[in-house]
């Protein structure tokens, strides 16, 4: 089966790209190469294009009119510059995804993935968030992220496209992501009933990778817990080092 991956030369996409071909699916690749990397698109299917360029999706779809669903993976993601540079963050990440979104409900190809993001999420004791943990968006990037979430969500309502938003920290391990998601993939498929449709089998892919994503969420908001313990008792340490030196130099001054 055929998948459109948007942002595909990129580290996130391009590991997704390899995830679907190891488990015998082919990703097509839309990448306009500002932040991606041209050899990540080697051996797969490429459109080098920009999302909001209707005529050029089009095209994509016209040559591969049995594409399956699009994981919509094309965006700024660098925080610190989101902040920098927000015009450049709503323009590329807002504002040209509404008009993608716009072409794939336009050519009847509205199943979307959104590769969302779990900087959504405000801090919790504990740091272990779930779906219903509360939002707090708190940078450029972020709003983005949160923004387009909801537009898709309307135009899902709107225009019956049919769509889902994975919210997730960069992963580590690619291997391991390729591994996993090849062997939940297979688990998936063999017990799926014969009658599925192909698309729905495809989608099993697409919530095991959901499902590895989440292991890596879990290891690495133990580990932002486990960083930000030993912050404070650094802090805590500093603090309690100044005072003592405080009280030293009160001391000294005392017996001069």
């Amino acid at each position: 089966m055929k998948y459109l991956i948007t942002g595909g030369a990129g580290y996130i996409g391009s590991t997704i790209c390899s995830a679907l071909k190891d488990a015998g699916h082919t990703p097509i690749i839309l990448d306009s190469l500002v932040t991606g990397r041209e050899e990540f698109t080697k051996d797969h299917i490429f459109y080098k294009t920009d999302i909001a360029d209707s005529a050029a999706v089009e095209k994509v779809f016209k040559d591969h009119p049995d594409i399956q669903a699009t994981i919509h993976c094309a965006a700024l993601i660098v925080v610190p510059e989101s902040v920098s540079m927000p015009y450049e963050y709503y323009k590329h990440n807002v504002s040209k995804s509404i008009e993608f979104f716009n072409t794939l409900q336009r050519l009847n190809h509205g199943r979307v993935v959104f590769s969302s993001s779990a900087s959504l999420y405000d801090i919790v004791p504990g740091f272990m968030v779930t779906e219903e943990a509360p939002l707090h968006a708190s940078s450029p990037y972020a709003r983005t992220k949160l923004m387009m979430e909801m537009v898709l969500k309307d135009f899902c309502a709107a225009y019956k496209m049919k769509g889902i938003a994975l919210r997730y920290f960069n992963s580590s391990s690619t291997k391991l992501i390729r591994a996993l998601v090849a062997m939940l993939n297979a688990a998936a498929l063999a017990a799926a009933p014969a009658e599925a449709r192909p698309w729905q089998q495809g989608l099993a892919l697409l919530f095991a990778f959901v499902l590895v994503l989440t292991i890596f969420l879990q290891a690495v908001v133990w580990q932002r817990g486990m960083l930000r313990a030993l912050d404070q008792g650094r802090r805590k340490l500093a603090l309690g080092l100044a005072q003592r030196r405080r009280l030293l130099g009160t001391l000294f001054h005392d017996v001069a």
